[in-house]
């Protein structure tokens, strides 16, 4: 299934930190780098709304490089929390 912005943009509203700007960012950033959304994306945005800017910043820039999986799993988003 292919998830659109209103599918993120739905979800974030239901999540603690989840709002328009984080939903935008967090969509943006897979379809620039080409990347499918992962069949937990829903798992993933919890942890990406509820991180700091920094580490934002970091998941969006592995993101880009295609290396989000590998190197960053569920350790990496602890270490950064808000």
């Amino acid at each position: 299934m292919k998830w659109t912005f209103g599918d993120v943009k739905n979800f974030a509203k239901t999540v603690s930190g989840g709002d328009d700007y984080n939903a935008c960012d967090f969509r943006r950033g897979f379809v620039k780098s080409g990347t499918a959304f992962p069949d937990d994306w829903q798992d993933v945005f919890i942890r990406f709304a509820t991180a700091g800017t920094e580490a934002q910043n970091e998941f969006l820039e592995k993101l880009k490089a295609g290396a989000y999986r590998e190197k960053w799993g569920a350790g990496q988003w602890e270490q950064h929390r808000a």
